[in-house]
C-alpha cells in the first residue's frame, strides 16, 4: 500500500466537498449540513473502491462525523490498517488523542495514544502533540 496513492484530482474533490462542508456547518440547516456530509463520505466510499482501503480515508470520514464514538471507532481502523501496512499513523493518533480529551474526558486514553506517536513526529505534528500533551499532563517546567 502506498502511503499517498490518490490522484490530485481525486483527492482534490473531496478538499472541495469538505470545505464546502464546513461552510455550511455554522448555518442551522440540518438537511443541508447532512447533504454535505454524505457528498463527503460518497466521494470517500469512491475513493476506497478505486484505491482499496486506507487510514486516509477512515482518518478523513472520522474528522467530519459528529458522534465522539463513532470518530474513535474510525480513527482506531485507520490505526491498525495504517500499523498493518507500516504507515505511519501519527496524525490519526493526535486526532484521536482530541476527540478523547474533548469529546470523551478520557485523558487517560488519550495520554497513551500520544505515548505512541512521540517518535513519528516532525514540525507542526510536534505542535500539536505538545498542546494536546499539556492539556492532559499539565504545563511543562521551563
Amino acid at each position: 500500500m502506498k502511503a499517498w496513492p490518490f490522484s490530485e484530482d481525486d483527492w482534490e474533490a473531496v478538499q472541495e466537498a469538505v470545505i464546502d462542508l464546513v461552510n455550511v456547518s455554522n448555518e442551522e440547516d440540518g438537511e443541508l449540513i447532512a447533504v454535505k456530509i454524505k457528498e463527503v463520505l460518497d466521494l470517500l466510499e469512491a475513493l476506497a473502491i478505486k484505491y482499496g482501503p486506507h487510514p486516509v480515508l477512515f482518518e478523513t470520514k472520522a474528522d467530519i462525523m459528529t458522534n465522539p464514538a463513532e470518530r474513535v471507532e474510525l480513527y482506531r481502523q485507520a490505526i491498525n490498517l495504517a500499523e498493518q501496512e507500516s504507515l505511519q499513523a501519527a496524525t490519526v493518533r493526535l486526532s484521536l488523542a482530541e476527540v478523547l480529551i474533548e469529546d470523551l474526558g478520557d485523558n487517560d486514553a488519550a495520554k497513551k495514544e500520544l505515548e505512541l506517536c512521540k517518535e513519528e513526529l516532525t514540525g507542526d505534528d510536534l505542535e500539536e502533540w505538545k498542546a494536546l500533551s499539556e492539556r492532559v499532563n499539565g504545563p511543562t517546567v521551563q
